[in-house]
């Protein structure tokens, strides 16, 4: 195989100064591909929506349809991102991200739990609660996403 590159030697002290710089881009956090979190907001919108007619109207299949629809798009979307941002090749190690996760969750939960109490005050309905929880959690799920891609650009990598 031919290149254009030509072989240039490195003294010790800047293979050295390459090896570290190679070891920390190896574990920095990768981010989050820009899709993830309004492929999640979206499909966690449309779950609350769908709940809500299928309570509304009382369709026990659609409530069921509509758990394993959620299921089927959110396994989708973490395979896809964790195949395209190479994050299957490595070991998960939360660290300093801890907080961060749960935070996170809890902070989701609370926007759906906010979010389902103004949409059950505004229309008075399962329909109104469950949509609104839904388009909220997606929501929050979205913000969480760009703020962790945010934190994992700043970060300093680690040695």
């Amino acid at each position: 195989m031919s290149t254009d590159s030509t072989a240039v030697p490195l003294d010790p002290t800047q293979a050295l100064a390459l090896a570290e710089r190679a070891q920390a881009a190896a574990v920095r956090p990768r981010l989050m591909p820009g899709w993830y979190g309004p492929v999640i907001g979206a499909v966690l919108a449309g779950y609350g929506v769908l709940t809500g007619v299928a309570q509304a109207y009382d369709l026990t299949w659609l409530m069921i349809l509509d758990c394993v629809l959620m299921g089927l798009g959110i396994g989708l979307a973490v395979q896809l991102a964790a195949r395209s941002t190479g994050v299957v090749n490595r070991p998960t190690q939360l660290g300093g991200w801890r907080g961060f996760v749960f935070g996170g969750t809890g902070a989701v939960v609370l926007a759906a739990g906010v979010g389902g109490a103004i949409g059950w005050a505004v229309r008075g309905d399962a329909l109104g609660a469950d949509a609104a929880a839904g388009v909220a959690a997606g929501l929050a799920m979205w913000v969480l996403t760009l703020l962790a891609n945010r934190r994992a650009r700043r970060e300093p990598a680690a040695a």
